[in-house]
């Protein structure tokens, strides 16, 4: 079979683009997911061999993207979080339906300090921990203790009703 002109997986001087979509919708307490997904794409190498290729993931804390028929108030339902704060938060927004894709903040990132504990951040401004694991996916349970260096970021949702 004649490969003359075409781009082999093994040559050096040609680089082969290949365009794929991938759809995913993480859940309500993925903020902070940071993740490589092997895979494959199975018959594309020459020789039918299956090439292997990786898939970065990265949830970002304290973002939502709205969907066909969100309202403030069903988003707020979602993530159990009082929906009036939660427009608050997005000043953007001079309506309580944001259009489909509209990213839409459901909390505030706080930078970490020296000495910080979930206890201590959610004692500072009066949020449960419990909410906080909810916000952050990296610091539910086992991985909270590697996810609250100084410096790092979390999303949080303060409570303003006491101020």
């Amino acid at each position: 079979q004649e490969l003359e002109g075409r781009v082999k997986a093994t040559d050096m001087g040609e680089q082969a683009r290949v365009a794929a979509t991938f759809e995913w919708w993480p859940d309500t307490d993925m903020g902070g997911y940071n993740t490589t997904l092997p895979g494959s794409a199975g018959g594309m190498a020459a020789g039918g061999e299956v090439d292997s290729l990786c898939v970065g993931v990265s949830v970002p804390r304290c973002v939502y993207i709205a969907q066909e028929g969100d309202d403030m108030r069903r988003i707020g339902q979602m993530f159990e979080l009082d929906w009036l704060t939660l427009w608050g938060l997005n000043v953007d927004l001079s309506v309580q339906t944001p259009p489909p894709g509209h990213q839409v903040m459901v909390g505030r990132l706080y930078e970490v300090q020296e000495g910080d504990s979930l206890i201590s951040i959610a004692r500072d401004f009066e949020a449960s921990v419990s909410l906080l694991r909810k916000l952050n996916w990296d610091l539910a349970k086992d991985r909270a203790s590697t996810a609250l260096a100084p410096t790092s970021s979390l999303c949080l949702f303060p409570n303003t009703c006491s101020y």
